[in-house]
């Protein structure tokens, strides 16, 4: 249940991301809540204009969204890029038409005043050039005709395409009397609504992920809390009937809480080693016999510490037990007959200090010996 949630929190999660990512590119609109209440008022005026041209040129029966079908925006979006298109070429054929009307300057007048002043100016040099530009003004002016008849051409080419779309957003129209003009505002408002609403869109749909990403998240914390509640209580249930085996005085459990990303293990006040290690043992032997932990290990410092009877407790719990337990323990005098030969029948290794566990013993600072 709770890797379901995960789940679909890290798959709503990914698609937010892909969506904020997109707007980052470009790739669709990035609307911020200040824009999405800005073109909701936007598409109310234009829904307004819309309802109040059409009241105007058709009659209550016209289906007004056929402005929206996809053919019709397709047409209008066609039309806006030639218009688009034409203006370019109308601003090139103007600096065309304007290069065009430059007259040759005749620069004769100003050389004579100019050899009135410098008698032996070199004139013939200055009139190969001017005789160059003069050949260069013709080629390009020639130059210049071509374009502009090309551009000509062009434009005518245009606004015949214009005119055929117009036609055929006409023909899908069934407003056969209205003026033309009404027509294009009409598709005008439309395809702005619609452009509107697709950018909102986007806002809603990141809204609604936001939104789902929250709600799922707050089902798994209260998931989460419950299940921990459920483990904490099983594994306080079974320290309590442990530490009533481990004292036969009547001391009370410890106890364990989880909450979110914190725990408390409560002693009540006890705050003894031996009774600490006691009931650190404690909580390793329920989760032992609660989960599917195979085996415990309890060393010589955690064990020694225990006082001797509440450690006789532990010494039979662990020989009952079904899963293994490993532990290091010495001074077998110091515990009862019972509980000596316990541990006698279950020991697997025994050492002293003429029975070391390595060859080597590294209490002495020769090693060698």
């Amino acid at each position: 249940m709770i890797k379901s949630f995960e789940e679909q929190i890290k798959r709503l999660t990914d698609e937010k991301s892909v969506l904020v990512d997109a707007a980052k590119k470009d790739l669709i609109p990035h609307v911020t809540k200040t824009l999405f209440k800005k073109n909701e008022k936007k598409i109310e005026e234009l829904a307004n204009q819309l309802e109040a041209l059409k009241a105007d040129i058709v009659t209550a029966s016209i289906d007004i969204e056929a402005l929206l079908s996809k053919e019709i925006l397709n047409l209008r979006k066609e039309k806006s890029d030639l218009i688009t298109q034409k203006n370019i070429l109308e601003s090139r054929l103007a600096r065309t038409e304007t290069n065009l009307k430059n007259k040759n300057i005749n620069i004769h007048p100003e050389l004579e005043q100019f050899i009135n002043y410098f008698p032996n100016f070199n004139v013939k040099q200055i009139e190969k050039v001017d005789s160059f530009h003069h050949t260069l003004t013709k080629i390009l002016r020639s130059e210049l005709q071509d374009a502009e008849r090309e551009l000509n051409i062009q434009v005518l080419d245009i606004e015949k395409q214009v005119k055929e779309i117009d036609a055929k957003i006409e023909s899908k129209l069934s407003f056969k009397n209205a003026p033309k003009f009404a027509l294009d505002k009409i598709v005008e408002l439309a395809a702005q609504i619609k452009q509107l609403n697709d950018e909102n869109g986007y806002f809603i749909k990141k809204k609604g992920l936001e939104e789902s990403i929250s709600t799922a998240t707050q089902d798994l914390d209260a998931l989460k809390e419950n299940v921990l509640d459920e483990l904490c209580s099983q594994i306080n249930i079974k320290m309590y009937e442990l530490n009533k085996l481990i004292y036969v005085d009547g001391r009370r459990a410890p106890t364990l809480n989880i909450h979110g990303n914190k725990y408390t293990f409560s002693t009540y006040g006890d705050t003894g080693t031996g009774t600490a290690f006691a009931n650190l043992i404690s909580f390793d032997l329920a989760l032992l016999e609660l989960t599917c932990l195979p085996a415990i290990a309890h060393d010589l410092p955690l064990l020694k510490n225990i006082e001797n009877a509440a450690l006789e407790s532990i010494v039979k719990i662990y020989s009952d037990n079904q899963k293994q337990v490993f532990i290091a323990i010495d001074k077998l005098k110091s515990y009862s007959e019972d509980t000596a030969k316990l541990i006698e029948k279950h020991k697997v290794l025994q050492l002293s200090k003429d029975k070391l566990l390595f060859i080597k013993n590294w209490k002495k600072t020769d090693t060698n010996k």
